[in-house]
């Protein structure tokens, strides 16, 4: 029975450290909705944040094909507590019919070995 306890209290613990994926305080650093132009997205941190949209449907069929740009130089990017507005045609796969968009973000991070990387890889659904 002492073994069922530690399992059951060990997965518990487990899901509370993993029930909030947008960091400290509860909030994704990045906010998002739709505007006339385009997804208007606000950068809460004092990093650039990078980011990849598209359309929320099309999302599960490109994703294999996608990875995250890390060169800061080419990457589409946020200024820190900036705002930008991502136009329509600038999200993969959108149509004018199209109801929502998945806006993936990270900041650029230099990884032990001296490279650049991404860190973790957050999404946030905009919908009209």
């Amino acid at each position: 029975m002492t073994t069922l306890r530690h399992a059951i209290l060990t997965c518990l613990v487990l899901l509370a450290a993993c029930a909030d994926p947008s960091g400290p305080g509860g909030r994704d650093p990045v906010d998002a909705s739709f505007g006339p132009a385009g997804v208007v997205a606000h950068n809460r941190t004092d990093a650039p944040v990078y980011w990849f949209a598209v359309e929320q449907n099309a999302a599960m069929t490109l994703l294999w094909l996608w990875a995250p740009c890390v060169d800061p130089a080419r990457c589409p990017s946020i200024a820190p507590r900036g705002s930008a507005t991502i136009d329509f045609d600038d999200i993969v796969a959108w149509q004018p019919d199209s109801e929502s968009a998945i806006l993936y973000h990270w900041h650029i991070v230099r990884g032990d070995d001296g490279g650049l990387r991404a860190d973790s890889i957050r999404s946030l659904v905009v919908s009209r």
